[in-house]
């Protein structure tokens, strides 16, 4: 989308949101939250209209802010270069967390909404968390001597009747004097879908027809402890455990017949296809902090240890109706870890003045090693793919400064300088493959937040940033069912991200709240795919990504339009990002994974006056996505919004909270499509395959309760 479309949408939704005046629920808010130049405080009353159960019931009501990380897939921060200066937008009784497998819904699952002293919202940062730029929630509670926890028992329904059961289970308390908080989240999930698939020539002329079916299963259980302590002369001591343990299939069916011929929908089958990937994954994670007064300041360290083992393993065969038999398998075990200490010293040289002195040390390795066999006819013979075993090591050490102080009238100063030393090893049984290089980088930012009204705030920051490298890019791998072979790339190197950003947020009231972000990136040593030269293609650097965008959330109370305790949640993000092709030497559109140029989220809720019941609706949208490889464009797209969900909650029987949600309640189609080229995307287009693959609505019930 252009950037005059981009501001365009802004325009309109500040230009709606600037005639909101006054509204029932503002009224009653208005005793409920205090704003200063620095924080917006909820007290618990603010939150008893949506009967919370747990401190995550109540987070996720706070108007205009979003939980960064809040669902179960995007939990695991690997992605995440060390400790650094913080990760995600939460502070629990204001610190930070020494967890990264742990995400902030499962950290505030634990406590008790009975425990919560209240909640606030930093508008203008924390030197906690300095590596975020925007809100941050601090959640204030207290560690009560009677144990107390909640629970919720969960039904997944499919339309065809299959049912999947979940559970979870917090606890929290005070014990000889130690706080300490526990958590148990059993899952099971299940996705299908069905379809049919074309197969097209080069010249656009029908070869195949294949009639499909996929279904996604996923299990998992998740296991939390955290213990807390605090001693004399401000000395305080934590401990963060967590364990995952997550089992999921894919499966894929595929009938494949010649064209339809005569009245026939099908032509005669000629092959049938099944695909299966299983995979384990079980991560382990124990972090620590400490911390005391120190001389003139205080001293803090922090210590984390994670361990990860991923076990994949695909099976694929091709049975010819009459003819051959092809089947292919391939087992990989590979085995990550994460070592990381850091420690802080923060002083005050002048009143509200913060000095931080910071050194960290990481180590990470992997070692992955996989095993192919086919099986043409005559047994399963096994065979080497040059680079997918590779043992990786990086050592790393970082030092930082951090200084914040405020300015004049409501304004705010934070910055940071650091320089980072890497050294990456990768041992291999392939000679070319094996390295060992250094490297220093430089990284910092410089952030200004103020009220340039009552009720109206800036925010700007200026940052260069270190990604983190994913080393199973290093390893080659195999895909029969999608037909593509990745190299392995020892070579990689993180990228370095160059960010300016701008926020305007304006409120209107205690409820309604408008934030519009405006940024411009720009990536270099971008990670993509790219080719090798001699047909094959890996996972490379390019020389850079440049990205624009703006980020859009709103909260609305809805009285005032006649719809009595209802309100209107809105998040929007219009992001481009262009790229020099590596393959036609063209400026591309990029559009994979995190790059979508369009997402956006609007979630209705309407607590009813009077009674015990609530109802409302989320449509939830991300475009579609486009994938370049070597000789190949996928698209993935779909007719609907990517979710849409309807519940009913009724927050007391009993004391309890039942809640009935239908998801995808129209069903869902998604509209996929692969083109493929001769040699490469610059060589003349060799086919084509197009699918719709329709999926069903699912119910999910639940049960919640305190004890």
């Amino acid at each position: 989308m252009a950037l005059s479309g981009l501001r365009s949408s802004a325009s309109a939704v500040l230009t709606v949101l600037c005639i909101v005046s006054h509204s029932a629920w503002a009224e009653e808010a208005r005793s409920l939250v205090t704003t200063t130049d620095s924080r917006v405080v909820y007290a618990p009353a603010f939150f008893s209209r949506y009967a919370p159960q747990t401190a995550g019931d109540m987070v996720r009501q706070i108007p205009g802010f979003t939980l960064i990380g809040g669902n179960r897939n995007g939990n695991n921060q690997d992605d995440v270069r060390g400790l650094g200066q913080g990760s995600g937008n939460l502070l629990l009784n204001g610190k930070r967390v020494s967890s990264k497998d742990s995400g902030p819904l499962e950290l505030l699952a634990r406590i008790p909404a009975e425990n919560i002293k209240h909640i606030e919202i930093l508008t203008q940062g924390s030197t906690e968390l300095a590596g975020q730029s925007g809100l941050i929630v601090n959640v204030v509670y207290q560690e009560t001597d009677k144990a107390s926890g909640s629970w919720t028992g969960k039904v997944h329904v499919l339309e065809d009747g299959t049912k999947d059961l979940g559970a979870e289970l917090s606890l929290a308390g005070k014990l000889s004097g130690l706080g300490f908080s526990a958590s148990i989240n059993r899952y099971n999930d299940e996705f299908p879908s069905w379809g049919v698939e074309e197969a097209f020539d080069g010249e656009s002329v029908l070869w195949e027809l294949r009639d499909e079916t996929t279904n996604y299963a996923e299990r998992g259980l998740e296991l939390g402890l955290g213990v807390s302590w605090q001693g004399d002369a401000g000395q305080t001591a934590n401990l963060n455990l967590s364990s995952a343990n997550v089992n999921s299939t894919y499966r894929e069916g595929s009938e494949r017949f010649e064209p339809p011929g005569g009245q026939d929908v099908f032509g005669d089958l000629s092959s049938t296809v099944l695909f299966a990937s299983r995979e384990e994954n079980n991560q382990r994670e124990i972090g620590a902090d400490y911390s005391k007064k120190f001389s003139v300041g205080t001293w803090k360290i922090i210590g984390l240890r994670r361990y990860e083992e991923y076990f994949p393993n695909n099976q694929f065969d091709e049975i010819e109706t009459v003819g051959d038999h092809y089947s292919f398998q391939s087992q990989t075990e590979s085995k990550e870890t994460e070592a990381v200490i850091r420690t802080l010293f923060t002083i005050e040289p002048a009143k509200n003045h913060a000095l931080e002195f910071a050194l960290e040390g990481v180590k990470n390795t992997l070692k992955t090693s996989t095993r192919y066999a086919e099986d043409t006819g005559g047994g399963y013979a096994f065979f080497d793919v040059a680079g997918s075993d590779v043992d990786v090591n990086e050592d790393r050490a970082e030092i930082s400064v951090q200084y914040s102080r405020p300015l004049r009238q409501g304004w705010s100063l934070q910055s940071l300088v650091a320089s980072e030393y890497s050294k990456i090893s990768v041992d291999a049984e392939n000679e070319d493959l094996k390295r060992s290089d250094s490297f220093v980088r430089y990284k910092g930012f410089i952030a200004l937040n103020g009220m340039i009204s009552e009720k109206s705030t800036i925010r700007t920051r200026l940052e260069k940033t270190v990604g983190q490298l994913s080393f199973s890019d290093f390893a080659s791998s195999k895909n029969v069912n999608e037909g593509t072979n990745d190299g392995g790339n020892t070579e990689l190197v993180p990228d370095q991200t160059w960010r300016v950003e701008l926020a305007y947020e304006r409120s209107f009231g205690e409820t309604d709240i408008f934030t519009v972000t405006a940024f411009v990136e720009q990536i270099e040593d971008f990670i993509s795919f790219v080719p090798l030269g001699d047909g094959a293609e890996s996972r490379g650097n390019l020389d850079q990504l440049d990205r624009v965008g703006i980020d859009i959330s709103a909260t609305v109370a809805l009285d005032r339009f006649g719809i009595k305790g209802a309100k209107l949640d809105l998040l929007g993000r219009f992001h481009e990002s262009r790229v020099d092709d590596p393959v036609t030497g063209g400026e591309m559109n990029f559009r994979e994974n995190g790059h979508r140029p369009v997402y956006y989220r609007v979630s209705f809720r309407q607590d009813i006056a009077s009674t015990d019941i609530a109802w409302g609706i989320e449509i939830e949208e991300n475009s579609g996505e486009r994938r370049y490889r070597l000789d190949q464009i996928s698209v993935n797209d779909h007719l609907w919004p990517l979710a849409h969900r309807l519940f009913v909650e009724h927050k007391n029987i009993a004391g309890m909270t039942g809640k009935v949600e239908v998801e995808d309640f129209f069903g869902f189609t998604y509209v996929n499509s692969r083109s493929f080229y001769d040699g490469d995307r610059n060589g003349a287009l060799s086919g084509r395959e197009s699918n719709r693959r329709d999926s069903p609505w699912i119910l999910r019930l639940s049960l919640t309760g305190n004890f």
